[in-house]
Order: structure tokens, then C-alpha cells, then sequence
């Protein structure tokens, strides 16, 4: 498995896409397929937010994670934030979400980020495990969710008081 960048894979910003609207656009009555697409489009940015990586095992899509400004509107003063983590369901338990995320870290790491958010309904777990730290518990879009945070430079789980890089 090796983890690129979208802008080198242009034919797949349509399936990402797909896989997002899918699992996410239920969420938002003002989402559309196509303002993924043209999202995940203007998400091609090697080495600055936003960005979108993509796990590959030869040709075939497994995953995607993306580094953007801002995903939650309720909190709009922390920024930057992982994500739309997404793995593919016949690639799932292959310890591909790990390592996009790791990946994404990283590449927040090699941009300069100090503190890099995220939130999530159900995988709080699979995030702690990869160092990051619960910050707040929330409701967002009429789901429970919880926000957390870590610290890219060192991979490690930042202060208890949220604060934008």
C-alpha cells in the first residue's frame, strides 16, 4: 500500500467523492456529489491546506484522508483539522485508516501545523490509539460526536486547552 496525493490520481476525485457523499452527505441537506467533486478538486495542494491523500494498493482506491481549514462550524476559531477519513469497506481491518492518518500528521507536521483537530462520532479509539486526545465532547449536525486534537511536530496528544496554530 503506498499513500499519494490526489492531484497525481485527477481520475479518482469522482470516486472519493462518491465514497463521501455516501457515507457523509446525509449529514448536510446543502451537500451535493458535485460540490465534492469540486471540493476534493481545489484539495490538491502538495505541500499547503487543503489537501486529500489517497491509499492505493496497485490501481485500486482503498482510502482517503484530507487536511482542510475548517470542518466544524461551531468552532471555526480552531483550524487546521483531519478530515473525511474514509476506507473502503472490503479494506477495512487492513490497518488502512492508520495509516492515512499517519500519514496526514505528517504531512500537518512538514506544513508547520501545531495543533491539528479532528472530530468524530465512532472511532474515538482507533484515534487514541494513534496519539491523539479527546478535547471536548459535542453535538454537531444532531450527532454526538468527540473532538480531538494532537500535536504533529511530535505525534503526541497536545494540552487539555484547544487553541488554532
Amino acid at each position: 500500500m503506498r499513500i499519494e496525493n490526489i492531484a497525481d490520481h485527477p481520475a479518482l476525485v469522482e470516486i472519493v467523492a462518491r465514497w463521501q457523499w455516501g457515507e457523509w452527505g446525509h449529514l448536510d441537506a446543502d451537500d451535493s456529489l458535485a460540490a465534492r467533486v469540486a471540493s476534493l478538486r481545489d484539495q490538491t495542494n502538495p505541500d499547503r491546506l487543503p489537501t486529500t491523500y489517497i491509499a492505493l494498493e496497485g490501481d485500486e482506491p482503498l482510502g482517503t484522508a484530507s487536511l482542510v481549514e475548517d470542518d466544524m462550524s461551531i468552532h471555526r476559531e480552531l483550524t487546521p483539522w483531519l478530515a473525511s477519513v474514509y476506507v473502503t469497506p472490503t479494506a477495512r481491518g487492513r490497518g488502512v485508516a492508520s495509516a492515512l492518518v499517519q500519514h496526514a500528521v505528517g504531512q500537518a507536521a512538514a506544513m508547520g501545523v501545531m495543533r491539528l483537530y479532528l472530530y468524530t462520532p465512532d472511532a474515538q479509539g482507533l484515534y487514541a490509539k494513534l496519539g491523539w486526545q479527546m478535547i471536548a465532547e459535542e453535538h454537531f449536525e444532531g450527532h454526538p460526536v468527540t473532538m480531538m486534537a494532537i500535536d504533529p511536530a511530535h505525534g503526541l496528544a497536545p494540552a487539555s486547552n484547544p487553541q488554532s496554530r
